[in-house]
């Protein structure tokens, strides 16, 4: 699955949650704010380039193993 990059997805106040799929883990995961992982990777690294490189934990593996669950918000709207 493509997503666009980190610095786009900031824009959209969006985020991104990272966790492997590997039997026998139920830990938690990585989940950051796009703008969190821009400062982290680069405005221009993608949801996929960062879930490429993760490596689990627990198993070891990495790539196709580890899902990425992406967010977005939306612009933020000033109360009225």
């Amino acid at each position: 699955m493509k997503h666009g990059s980190f610095g786009r997805l900031a824009a959209q106040n969006g985020g991104v949650a990272y966790w492997c799929a590997c039997p026998g883990w139920h830990g938690a995961g990585l989940s950051l704010s796009a703008a969190e992982a821009a400062s982290r990777w680069g405005a221009e690294a993608t949801v996929d380039d960062v879930r490429r490189r993760l490596r689990c934990r627990w198993c070891g593996h990495r790539g196709p193993r580890i899902i990425a669950d992406v967010w977005q918000r939306g612009p933020e709207r000033p109360l009225s």
